[in-house]
């Protein structure tokens, strides 16, 4: 992850996130469509495929298929722990 995010690419990332965290899984193409406000999916896809290639994200081809790469252990750790049942 040592390459630069622009500005819309961390607002891409932060929505992900936030979306994660508020619901417990990814955003599909369709609400990231809604959520940045872009007209095209492929615009949403262009997007994803640039934090992919940065090292920001992982995508797979299942639905929702969006994992976030963690910047620190503490978050590794923080984001195993946010998976045990109380």
């Amino acid at each position: 992850m040592d390459e630069k995010l622009t500005e819309k690419q961390e607002m891409v990332l932060k929505i992900v996130r936030n979306f994660f965290l508020d619901n417990g899984y990814a955003p599909s193409l369709t609400e990231l469509q809604s959520l940045l406000n872009i007209t095209t999916k492929r615009g949403v896809v262009g997007h994803l495929e640039a934090l992919e290639r940065k090292g920001y994200i992982i995508r797979t081809s299942e639905p929702r298929g969006i994992q976030i790469v963690s910047e620190s252990e503490d978050e590794e750790i923080y984001e195993y722990l946010v998976g045990i049942p109380i």
